[in-house]
């Protein structure tokens, strides 16, 4: 049976974890922690030093010089231990005083509303806590991007018949009954008492803050995971339509695949997703929502979680979708129009920022303090393209932008750099956390 208790035991494995991500929660809430930390950093650093500068030292000499730096490194991670457990503990006892979780509301990029928890350990642990009661109890996972469409593809590559349902749900959080999920929560039964509750306290809180009878708050890490939870018999009742023979869902994207014959009422295809939907509350974006046939004869293109599959004669071709090739295009704008800026008063700065962001955005990396340490980059963005027109069309764009530089030398260095090279010969760079974050300052809110 799952530990759902919000225990110093509990707080202490989320601890772990969380740090494993690369999320410093030593830095966010016990600065007691961070010194602790940098005890034993100082340590190993003083053995490493002491092995260097007395290498030609004999192992009997050199142990009397490392021994007492190995005890005090012991020390101070035997001191660190005691201090997490202790501030795990005091978190959990601190929970116990009635604790009351109270959002907070700040507004977000392009002026979205976005509601958050307070900058509080206690309110950290108990959301984290309530995302892996809920994660574990009812067998949550996230949809897997790459897998959806590998399989959008696999499914429409052929010559059969298909209808097919690119679907949006209008203004998802927004429109979710919080008395539905609610009630849906409490009659499972699977969720403990004080998980119930800390959910309950957090929708309330949006409630009033928002002025909203419906929705649930975007910002808010569970927000996510209550989202799939209200979702649940939606994508069953999907998946158990007549000769519907794929269907899948990423947040409120869906797309819904049937096997089409002669005579179909494909009409009442669209209608019978708009009726699953409006039984718990949702509609159909209708101005992002298509569906078409496929077939012998028949063609049907749709944009889908980045992408642009086009379906005629049998083949499925996948480009990339319109958005995102505008976003793109957008960031190449973006990286010149801050070197002009910088440029008037440091050009050999601006010079360097340049050639760096345009060689991340056509080149390949593995995020660092990031969850499994994803791939990014111009091949694993767009892995599944099945044509590189919209590539060479990219580099074309980039090249005449870089035609205009006034700087032969900083010209050659960026005429190295090519989206068709890093896609095909998936070139990777390497950056720290903060050159990486210089990087990306160039597209902050980017449309």
């Amino acid at each position: 049976m799952l530990d759902q208790t919000f225990s110093a035991q509990n707080f202490r494995r989320i601890y772990d974890v969380e740090n494993r991500r690369g999320r410093n929660v030593d830095r966010a809430f016990f600065p007691d922690l961070v010194d602790a930390s940098a005890r034993i950093t100082a340590a190993s650093a003083a053995i490493r030093v002491a092995r260097r500068t007395n290498s030609t030292a004999s192992p009997d000499a050199l142990n009397l010089i490392v021994q007492p730096l190995r005890e005090r490194l012991r020390l101070a991670r035997e001191n660190r231990e005691d201090l997490v457990e202790a501030r795990m503990e005091e978190v959990a006892q601190a929970i116990l005083s009635d604790y009351q979780i109270q959002l907070e509301s700040r507004i977000g990029p392009k002026g979205t509303a976005l509601f958050t928890l307070p900058s509080d350990p206690r309110a950290y642990f108990i959301g984290k806590q309530i995302q892996r009661n809920i994660s574990r109890l009812y067998k949550l996972q996230a949809g897997n991007r790459r897998a959806i469409i590998s399989q959008v593809y696999d499914a429409l590559n052929n010559s059969f018949s298909h209808f097919c349902i690119r679907a949006d749900v209008t203004a998802f959080y927004d429109n979710i009954n919080r008395q539905t999920l609610i009630s849906e929560i409490d009659s499972d039964q699977l969720l403990s008492h004080g998980s119930k509750r800390y959910i309950k306290q957090a929708l309330s809180s949006y409630g009033s803050l928002a002025n909203s009878a419906t929705g649930i708050p975007r910002g808010l890490g569970v927000s996510a995971f209550l989202s799939e939870l209200y979702m649940r018999s939606i994508d069953e009742k999907i998946r158990q339509l007549p000769r519907v023979i794929f269907y899948a869902r990423y947040v409120d994207d869906m797309i819904i695949i049937f096997a089409r014959t002669a005579g179909d009422d494909t009409a009442s295809y669209v209608d019978e997703i708009s009726d699953i939907l409006t039984e718990k509350h949702l509609t159909l974006n209708a101005t992002k929502t298509r569906a078409g046939s496929t077939g012998p004869g028949l063609a049907f293109q749709f944009d889908y979680l980045g992408y642009h599959f086009s379906v005629s004669g049998g083949r499925c071709e996948v480009t990339i979708g319109s958005q995102k090739l505008a976003r793109y295009r957008s960031r190449i704008d973006r990286a010149f129009a801050a070197y002009y800026r910088q440029a008037v008063y440091d050009q050999k700065g601006a010079a360097r920022l340049l050639s760096a962001r345009i060689k991340f955005m056509t080149s390949n990396t593995r995020l660092i303090n990031n969850k499994r340490h994803a791939y990014t980059g111009i091949y694993f963005n767009n892995s599944h393209l099945t044509s590189w027109a919209q590539l060479n069309g990219l580099d074309a764009y980039l090249a005449h932008k870089v035609s205009l530089l006034q700087s032969a030398a900083l010209q050659d260095r960026i005429d190295e750099f090519s989206f068709v090279r890093g896609f095909i010969e998936r070139r990777f760079a390497r950056y720290n956390t903060r050159t990486l974050a210089t990087i990306v300052e160039a597209w902050r809110y980017e449309a």
